[in-house]
C-alpha cells in the first residue's frame, strides 16, 4: 500500500485538456483543466467534479454561506487534481464520496464544519496543505463507510473542533492503508484519531496544546514513528484503546501531557526509543485487558505519579508485558518482572512485579530524589514471596500490594513517601519491622484485607494523613504499633473493619485522636499495654460501632480535651 501511496504523491493526469478560466461557481465544472481568474463567493455548492478534471484556483478563495459544498465529487468520480485554493465558510469544504485518485495540492481550509471529508473513497493524496479553525479539519471515513489508499503529506491543523465532541478534531482516519507524513497538530480537542483503521503508517507527526494528542482506537497494524506530543492536559499524549492490536511506536518524545502514553484494553504492541517525561500523572500507564505489550530502550522519567504505572482498579490481570532497558526517575533503571525472581542489592527508580509468585526481593532501594514523589515497589497478583531489607524514599506508594497474599515483608524503611506502605486486597501477608517517617499522607493504609499480620511498626511525623489506617479489612492482628505525631488527623483508624486485634499500641501527640473507631467497625479487641498520650481532642474516639473489648488502655490524657469520647450503647466494655 505504500507503494501505491508514493505513486500518488507524484501523479498528475494526462491527456486533460483546457476547459476554462472563472472567477464564479460552476455546477458542474467541465472535465479538462480549469483555472480561477479571481475570488469566488457563493450563494451555494460552488463546484461540482466530473471524472478527467483538474482545478487550480492559483491562490485566489472560495467563500461559502456556511450551509452548502465548496468543491464536491459524488459517486464514480475518479482522476481529479485540486490545487492552490483557499476555502473558507462552508458546512464542507471538499467532500468526496465513493470516488477515486484525487490529489489535493496547496489547499488551505478553514472556518467550515468540515474541512475536508473523505467518505468511502480510495487512493487519494493530500499535500502541502492546512486544514485549520474548522469543527472537523480533515475527516476520512465516517460509521459504516471507510476509505482505503489515504496519502496526508506536509500538513498543517490547528484549532479545530472546539466545542464540540471529543472526537471532533483536527485528522479522524477510517482507513484501509494509510501514511501521514510530516504533519503538524496544535490546539484540537483530538489531534490524530486513528479508528477501526488497518495498516497505517505515521512518521513526522508533532502535536501540542490538544486536549488528546494521537487515539488509536480498536486499529491493527499501525505504525507511528518520529513523534513529538505535548501539552495534552485533559488526557494522554498517545492513547490505544478497545483492541488496537500490533502497533509500532518508536522514537516518541512525550511530555506536558496527563499521561504521556496509555494502552488500554489493547494487547501485542511494541514501543521502541520512547522519551517520556513531566507528564501530570503518569508516563507509560496500562489498563484493563492490556498483555504481550513490549517496551524497549526507553526513558520514562520525571512523571508526577509514576514513571510506569498500571490500572491498580483493575482485577484483570495483565501481567503478560515485557520492559527492558528502560531508564527512570534519578536515571535509575526501572524493572519489571511477570514471573519468579531472586533480585538484592541494587538501587531503582521502579520495581514493578506482576504475577510474579515465590520471588526474593532483598536488599533494594527506591529513590525518586529530592524532586518527585513519584514511583513505589508495585506488587500485583504476587503471593507467596519475600520482601526483605527494603528502603524506600521519595516515592508516591512507597511499598504497594494488590490482589497479593501470603507474602513474607520484613525490615522495610520508608522515608518521605506520599503514603509509606498501601496493601488492597491482601490476605495473610506479615508485615514485620515497619519504620515509617515523613508521610505527606497515610504511614500505613490496608484497605479490602483479611488476615494480615502487622508486627513491631513505628510511625513519626505523618504530615496530612492518618498515620495507620485500616478500611474495609476484617480478621487482622497488629502488635506492637506506635504511632506519633500525626499533623493533621489521627493515629490509629478503624473504619468498617471488624474483628481486628491489637495488642500493644501507642498513639500520641497526634493531632486529632488517638484511636478513631468508626463506620461499624465492631468486635474489635485491644490488649496489652495500649498508651494514648497528649493527643490534641480524643484518645479514644467511637462512632457507630458495636461490641469489642477496648480494658487494655491505660491512659487517655488529651492535650486540649482530658476525656474518652464514648457512647455507651456502642461498646461492650473499656
Amino acid at each position: 500500500y505504500k507503494l501505491v501511496l508514493l505513486f500518488l504523491l507524484g501523479l498528475s493526469f494526462t491527456n486533460i485538456g483546457f476547459s476554462g478560466n472563472y472567477n464564479t461557481c460552476q455546477n458542474p465544472l467541465p472535465s479538462g483543466t480549469n483555472t480561477l481568474s479571481g475570488n469566488v463567493s457563493a450563494a451555494g455548492h460552488c463546484f461540482w467534479f466530473n471524472s478527467n478534471t483538474e482545478l487550480d484556483c492559483k491562490g485566489y478563495s472560495i467563500n461559502g454561506p456556511g450551509n452548502s459544498f465548496a468543491l464536491l465529487a459524488n459517486i464514480n468520480k475518479n482522476n481529479v487534481t485540486i490545487k492552490n485554493c483557499i476555502i473558507t465558510s462552508f458546512q464542507l469544504g471538499s467532500y468526496i464520496d465513493r470516488s477515486t485518485n484525487f490529489i489535493f495540492d496547496n489547499i488551505t481550509s478553514y472556518g467550515s464544519e468540515y474541512g475536508l471529508w473523505l467518505r468511502d473513497s480510495s487512493n487519494i493524496t493530500i499535500n502541502n496543505s492546512e486544514t485549520s479553525f474548522n469543527n472537523f479539519g480533515l475527516f476520512a471515513g465516517a460509521n459504516s463507510y471507510t476509505s482505503s489508499n489515504i496519502g496526508v503529506y506536509n500538513h498543517i491543523a490547528n484549532s479545530n473542533g472546539f466545542g464540540v465532541s471529543s472526537r471532533t478534531g483536527v485528522i479522524y482516519f477510517k482507513v484501509d492503508s494509510g501514511i501521514v507524513n510530516n504533519v503538524s497538530i496544535n490546539a484540537n480537542p483530538t489531534g490524530l484519531y486513528i479508528d477501526y483503521s488497518n495498516n497505517i503508517e505515521v512518521n513526522n507527526l508533532k502535536l501540542s496544546g490538544n486536549l488528546i494528542g494521537t487515539v488509536v482506537s480498536a486499529s491493527n497494524d499501525v505504525d507511528l514513528f518520529n513523534v513529538n506530543v505535548s501539552n495534552s492536559v485533559l488526557s494522554s499524549g498517545i492513547v490505544l484503546q478497545l483492541g488496537t492490536n500490533n502497533t509500532n511506536i518508536s522514537n516518541v518524545n512525550s511530555f506536558n501531557n496527563n499521561y504521556g502514553i496509555a494502552v488500554s484494553d489493547s494487547s501485542n504492541n511494541t514501543f521502541n526509543n520512547l522519551n517520556i517525561s513531566n507528564n501530570l500523572n503518569i508516563g507509560f500507564y496500562t489498563v484493563g485487558a492490556s498483555n504481550y505489550n513490549e517496551i524497549y530502550n526507553s526513558n520514562i522519567y520525571d512523571n508526577k505519579n509514576y514513571d510506569f504505572g498500571m490500572d491498580s482498579l483493575s482485577i484483570i490481570n495483565q501481567c503478560d508485558n515485557i520492559l527492558s532497558n528502560i531508564t527512570g526517575t534519578n536515571n535509575l533503571p526501572i524493572k519489571y518482572f511477570n514471573s519468579s525472581v531472586s533480585l538484592s542489592d541494587e538501587i531503582l527508580a521502579e520495581l514493578f512485579l506482576c504475577d510474579a509468585d515465590n520471588s526474593n526481593i532483598n536488599n533494594i532501594s527506591i529513590n525518586s530524589g529530592s524532586n518527585f514523589q513519584n514511583n513505589a515497589i508495585m506488587s500485583f497478583f504476587v503471593d507467596n514471596s519475600n520482601f526483605t531489607d527494603i528502603k524506600i524514599n521519595n516515592t508516591r506508594w512507597g511499598l504497594y500490594f494488590r490482589n497479593s497474599s501470603y507474602n513474607i515483608i520484613d525490615n522495610y524503611n520508608s522515608f518521605n513517601n506520599y503514603i509509606g506502605s498501601l496493601s488492597i486486597y491482601t490476605t495473610f501477608t506479615n508485615f514485620s519491622n515497619i519504620n515509617v517517617y515523613n508521610s505527606s499522607t497515610n504511614a500505613l493504609l490496608i484497605n479490602f484485607g483479611e488476615n494480615n499480620r502487622v508486627i513491631n511498626f513505628s510511625s513519626t511525623l505523618a504530615v496530612a494523613g492518618t498515620s495507620f489506617e485500616v478500611r474495609d479489612s476484617d480478621n487482622n492482628y497488629f502488635e506492637n504499633i506506635m504511632v506519633n505525631d500525626t499533623k493533621l488527623y489521627s493515629g490509629f483508624y478503624l473504619m468498617r473493619s471488624s474483628s481486628n486485634i491489637v495488642k500493644n499500641l501507642n498513639s500520641s501527640f497526634n493531632f486529632f485522636n488517638g484511636v478513631v473507631i468508626n463506620n461499624n467497625s465492631n468486635n474489635n479487641v485491644f490488649l496489652g499495654n495500649n498508651n494514648l498520650f497528649n493527643n490534641t481532642i480524643f484518645g479514644l474516639s467511637f462512632a457507630d460501632s458495636v461490641g469489642g473489648n477496648y480494658s487494655g488502655f491505660n491512659s487517655f490524657n488529651t492535650g486540649a480535651v482530658s476525656y474518652t469520647h464514648l457512647r455507651a450503647h456502642e461498646t461492650d466494655s473499656y
